[in-house]
């Protein structure tokens, strides 16, 4: 379940670039930012809204936050 709230190929994205590796050496994650999506390549499973609205659920939780961001946040509380 999490696999698909989290990859877009579910909502009709093709990407290319996630990870990148030399001859021997291990895989490295790419930022977002250096993916390359094709949006409509296949059917999406997931509509496109259900999908940014989950992708901004998950990216709210505080795993996903640095000690700054989660300091900011309980200083405002």
């Amino acid at each position: 379940m999490y696999g698909i709230l989290t990859h877009p190929k579910y909502a009709g994205c093709h990407v290319f670039g996630r990870t990148s590796s030399r001859l021997y050496s291990p895989c490295v994650r790419l930022p977002k930012s250096d993916w390359i999506l094709t949006h409509g390549a296949s059917e999406a499973v997931v509509d496109q809204a259900s999908f940014s609205e989950a992708q901004g659920i998950l990216a709210d939780r505080t795993i996903n936050k640095s000690d700054e961001e989660l300091l900011e946040s309980l200083r405002a509380v």
